[in-house]
């Protein structure tokens, strides 16, 4: 079953298991429409269309019949590239680490996703001005902060507890 996408969005193929040859198949775009090899690394920087599909097909015999993945579509929302969504292909139903090829779509709007931005605060905090503040560390032989055992001198040695 094809997944539908509106708008722009890229394309970039980031696994294949190599079980069976994959393609992706885009139809319906005003500007890429075919078939792409799904190699992992494979990309499409724009594709473009009111709506447009997208099939993930595996062939069995070498590229002469082609059948349609199962899919799974995941959407994500990441720092990097904001909304992501991605797809997850497989001839069965797996958890999608286990897909045989997955493709993932990064929509290029920039006023619905805009680009991350740097912090807009050049500083950072100093430990103590968190809230609660740490515990103090606790003594190594009575495992109280602060430590309630007496201080003894062995010869010629510096202070230590117990």
């Amino acid at each position: 079953m094809p997944t539908t996408f509106y708008g722009k969005w890229s394309l970039d193929v980031t696994g294949n298991i190599l079980e069976f040859a994959q393609r992706v198949r885009i139809q319906g775009s005003l500007n890429a429409d075919g078939d792409l090899a799904a190699s992992v690394g494979a990309q499409i920087a724009e594709i473009d269309g009111a709506a447009w599909q997208v099939f993930l097909e595996r062939s069995g015999d070498g590229g002469a019949t082609w059948q349609e993945n199962l899919v799974q579509r995941i959407p994500t929302v990441t720092p990097q590239n904001g909304w992501t969504v991605t797809l997850y292909g497989d001839d069965s139903v797996v958890p999608p680490q286990d897909s045989d090829v997955t493709v993932q779509f990064v929509y290029l709007d920039p006023l619905v996703n805009p680009h991350p931005s740097p912090p807009p605060y050049n500083f950072t905090l100093p430990p103590g001005s968190f809230w609660p503040q740490r515990p103090p560390p606790l003594c190594e032989c009575c495992c109280k902060a602060p430590c309630c055992c007496r201080p003894r001198a062995p010869k010629g040695k510096r202070l230590v507890c117990c």
